[in-house]
């Protein structure tokens, strides 16, 4: 497999292309916690 480049608006306009935002199985909590049982 060969990569060209390619300009991002080029990219970001080609017909046919869709972007996927996955959703995460679980939320994360980002606080501190000093117990993790």
């Amino acid at each position: 497999m060969k990569a060209n480049e390619l300009p991002i608006i080029n990219f970001l306009q080609a017909p046919y292309v869709q972007f996927f935002i996955l959703v995460y199985q679980r939320n994360y909590d980002w606080t501190n916690k000093k117990d993790y049982r």
